[in-house]
């Protein structure tokens, strides 16, 4: 392998005949990158041979890049770098005749005719994530760990990495169905649920009709095959017993819960399905409904850690909230948790309702402490929790969500 020029302090160039080689070499500082490092990317891109055929993005150490060097955060701190903090507070256009420059050295790579292949270790953060976007192939360590924090924020990652994200995952998705023949086996198993819940048909006149294509079939509960009257009640008991057999159904809580944000108040986040089922798989979630003539009316969602059982969420339909089905269904709760051993508090999380007026018999006073270093984004996060706050002092507003804020902040 023959070294070329080194276009850059944390750059190693080769060639070996038709590949080439660009290294990021700074592992002490986990290959973090730099805005004159995205410069020299583009112009290597721009300036590779017509004999070159293939092209390997590596780095050496653990990781293969750990994304922006924090020290651009730190004005001053990076000499010949410029400094972000003040571009920040520069019109639109100023800011984009800054950042396309540096984003030339992520895009370019996708116009080049040799193939490139991303050979990806450790961690690929920020700035290293989209450089192995830039990539047409990866070949990835078992050790390797993707993230793209800026959205957790708020913010889009600009340097060119969300198109070819969302193209390469739905690439993969693509290969995916055709390797493992999904849709295939989808449809051999679909035709042997469909034969046996026709066979259930046939014994059961409550089963009005049973349809859908593959594996996603359902099965329609009535009171009369001819005016299809709806088993509504039936249908409750039927996805109860479902669920206690660890049998999946869409007609669950989660429905349950959907339901009744559409007819009535959801109070507290509405945890999403898969986090539910994660909870409930290590014995952590307690759920409630409480249903009249069939159809929800409340429910209640429960997490439990230790001695404490933590307030997920609840709901209540608008038309059933004069007899007080929240509060019937929280009563009926409360009594079957404390009835088993082990439970000895009920957070109901901060914020002031109605069911804490009725069942709470303490209260603790807290205040939100931040322990922040100097970054940008810190900055950005205190601007927002000032909003925020600013927000719910002003006329009509709705207190700011300080769990929400403090999940941002951790």
């Amino acid at each position: 392998m023959t070294p070329l020029p080194q276009p850059h302090p944390a750059i190693r160039l080769e060639q070996d005949g038709p590949v080439v080689t660009v290294t990021l070499c700074d592992p002490d500082h986990l290959n973090a990158q730099v805005p004159s490092m995205w410069l020299a990317l583009a112009d290597i891109a721009h300036g590779l041979a017509d004999d070159v055929r293939v092209v390997v993005l590596a780095a050496e150490g653990r990781s293969f890049s750990a994304g922006l060097n924090r020290g651009m955060l730190r004005p001053g701190s990076m000499p010949g770098e410029p400094d972000l903090l003040a571009a920040a507070a520069q019109s639109p256009e100023a800011m984009t005749a800054l950042i396309g420059p540096f984003q030339e050295g992520f895009a370019a790579w996708r116009r080049v005719a040799p193939v490139v292949v991303a050979a990806v270790q450790g961690h690929a953060i920020g700035a290293g994530f989209q450089l192995a976007l830039a990539a047409d192939l990866r070949i990835v360590a078992d050790d390797v760990k993707f993230a793209m924090r800026e959205v957790s924020l708020g913010m889009i990652p600009d340097l060119a990495g969300t198109r070819p994200l969302v193209a390469a995952v739905g690439l993969t998705v693509l290969d995916v169905l055709q390797r493992d023949q999904l849709a295939e086996r989808a449809g051999a198993l679909g035709g042997q649920l469909r034969d046996g819940l026709l066979a259930i048909q046939d014994r059961h006149e409550v089963v009005g009709d049973v349809r859908g294509r593959g594996l996603l079939q359902g099965v329609e509960l009535v009171l009369d095959r001819q005016t299809k009257q709806g088993a509504d009640r039936l249908g409750a008991q039927v996805t109860r017993r479902c669920l206690e057999l660890g049998l999946h159904m869409n007609a669950g809580l989660m429905a349950d819960l959907a339901q009744l944000q559409g007819h009535g108040e959801l109070f507290g986040r509405l945890p999403d399905e898969g986090a539910l089922q994660a909870l409930a798989r290590c014995g952590e979630l307690r759920a409630f409904a409480l249903f009249a003539d069939g159809e929800p009316v409340a429910a209640l969602c429960l997490q439990a850690a230790g001695e404490v059982l933590h307030y997920l969420c609840s709901a209540e339909r608008d038309d059933f909230r004069p007899w007080s089905a929240g509060t019937v269904l929280h009563l009926q709760a409360i009594r079957r948790v404390f009835g088993e051993p082990g439970f000895h508090y009920m957070d109901f999380r901060p914020g002031e309702c109605e069911v804490k007026r009725q069942f709470a018999n303490g209260a603790l006073r807290g205040a939100a402490v931040l322990s922040l270093r100097r970054t940008l984004r810190n900055r950005l996060l205190l601007r927002l929790y000032g909003f925020l706050q600013g927000s719910a002092r002003s006329p009509g507003a709705q207190p700011a969500a300080p769990d929400e804020v403090r999940e941002l902040l951790i």
